[in-house]
């Protein structure tokens, strides 16, 4: 009985408090407070559709980026290149001996770059400097397939290589045409930055025509299309490409303090590129015209005195005795306006023109000579190669000019000479008593950097540049001091 009792208090008690919550709950919005102290998280749909025509364009090219991205991004590759290094070698190369954590014998150095597929069984265009000296290539699609890429061919004037790879149905880049290309067109850059592979960035074209010395040869040819894409390590050799989704260059280079993006980048005109893509796959190298000639900038001054309105064209400052201008008949002053209708403005345009025709091809001049125009006729003869010398002496007395010159180490040439920490080179050691090169200003302790259009590294260099100017009536000396101050010196040929 007594539990009976204490069971039914209980149960009264219970149904009490279920009572009394309900109603405190209802009364007090005691749920709304729980919810107010821990809303939904709820984000804002955007319901407004903008109809402005200046919103809708931009749309419209938003998605024009999304377009061409979607389509060529398949057709740029990773490229990886891995060399054996001599260490040894190397260290004995560079005048380097402070790389301690390196081993002895061999090592494998890799890179890193992009590449661009151009047609669908395989061929690759990239940068020189991607796969030099590489003695493995390998290729990675974006759908994760790799290759091993055999070097076709390469052209360090321009710095364009050309890969092939056994594949088939391959994903093509559409080529544009470089030559229409305008200042301030919207361009992608799209490529393997920092290792991040299918990275596209997006800028405009900056400048055209660009020379930058990147190439460091005489013969260079350097007409970059520079764009404020951003370009980073490992986007050489990548594809720059226009809004109708066409690639107008090959990502090359970059201008940096830091060894980073910065603002400026070049690439190759596709125009060039394909023309030495189409002269390695048919012959392994590029077969180029020489026109053999020394040439300069058409200053203000140098206009006025040819009576030209403004200035314009490339300007002959000097001639290889019995090579292609001299035979037609140019002569050193005569200012070359345009080549086969095409006007000229800078030495690289030039430059640029003459390495798109081959050997024996018959071009076009317009001349300004003496305020007066003429139209010649040129046949393109091929650039002389470097003879081969079984051994170059490191040092080398030159009697009838009057001075010795020894071949140094950039590590030698820094800590014994002060000069910057850059390429080894030839330095005058001595300078004799009333000769030529005294009485012409040469001074010992100077770099020569150039004998005519030649750069000089080494003995070898100035051997070959000395022969190719024997029949010039002046030598031109390019001499740079430790200061970094370049001049050039004029001495009457004595060969």
């Amino acid at each position: 009985m007594n539990l009976m009792k204490t069971f039914l208090k209980k149960s009264i008690l219970f149904f009490v408090g279920i009572f009394l919550g309900v109603f405190f709950t209802i009364k007090f919005n005691l749920l709304d407070l729980i919810k107010a102290e821990n809303p939904e998280l709820e984000f804002q749909k955007n319901n407004k559709v903008y109809t402005s025509k200046e919103i809708a364009s931009v749309q419209s090219l938003n998605k024009s980026f999304v377009e061409i991205s979607r389509d060529l991004i398949p057709t740029v590759v990773t490229i990886t290149s891995e060399r054996i290094v001599d260490f040894s070698d190397e260290v004995a190369e560079s005048g380097n001996y402070y790389h301690f954590n390196l081993p002895f014998g061999d090592y494998y150095e890799s890179g890193l770059g992009s590449g661009i597929i151009i047609s669908s069984n395989g061929y690759i265009l990239t940068n020189n400097h991607v796969v030099e000296k590489a003695d493995q290539v390998t290729v990675k699609l974006t759908d994760k397939r790799e290759f091993n890429a055999q070097i076709i061919g390469t052209d360090p004037l321009t710095d364009i290589a050309l890969l092939k790879i056994d594949g088939e149905n391959l994903p093509v880049a559409p080529v544009g045409n470089s030559d229409s290309l305008q200042v301030g067109e919207f361009v992608l850059a799209i490529g393997t930055p920092l290792d991040l592979s299918s990275t596209v960035t997006a800028g405009i074209v900056s400048a055209l025509g660009r020379k930058i010395n990147v190439l460091q040869d005489s013969y260079a040819v350097e007409t970059f299309i520079q764009t404020d894409a951003a370009i980073n390590p490992g986007n050489s050799g990548g594809a720059l490409v226009n809004l109708k989704g066409e690639v107008i260059g090959v990502n090359t280079a970059i201008a940096t303090k830091t060894g980073y993006y910065q603002g400026y980048g070049f690439a190759v005109p596709i125009n060039l590129a394909t023309e030495v893509a189409k002269n390695l796959s048919k012959f392994g190298k590029m077969q180029r015209g020489y026109l053999g000639v020394m040439i300069e900038d058409v200053t203000d001054k140098i206009a006025k005195e040819s009576e030209m309105e403004k200035p314009q064209g490339v300007r002959i400052a000097g001639l290889i005795a019995g090579k292609a201008a001299d035979k037609a008949g140019l002569k050193v002053g005569d200012i070359v306006l345009s080549i086969n209708g095409k006007n000229i403005f800078e030495t690289n345009e030039l430059q640029g023109l003459i390495s798109t025709k081959k050997p024996n091809e018959n071009i076009s001049l317009r001349i300004n000579r003496d305020g007066k125009e003429l139209n010649l006729n040129v046949i393109l003869e091929e650039i002389q190669k470097e003879p081969e010398t079984a051994q170059t002496p490191k040092e080398m007395n030159i009697p009838d000019l009057g001075i010795t010159v020894v071949e140094l180490s950039a590590k030698q040439l820094s800590e014994e000479f002060g000069f910057e920490q850059t390429e080894k080179g030839v330095l005058v050691t001595d300078v004799e008593y009333f000769s030529r090169a005294r009485k012409n200003g040469i001074k010992k302790g100077e770099l020569i950097t150039r004998v005519g259009v030649r750069k000089i590294k080494t003995i070898k260099e100035l051997i070959f540049a000395l022969e190719e100017q024997k029949e010039q009536e002046k030598i031109f000396f390019h001499l740079k001091n430790s200061e970094n101050n370049i001049r050039v010196v004029e001495v009457e040929n004595w060969q």
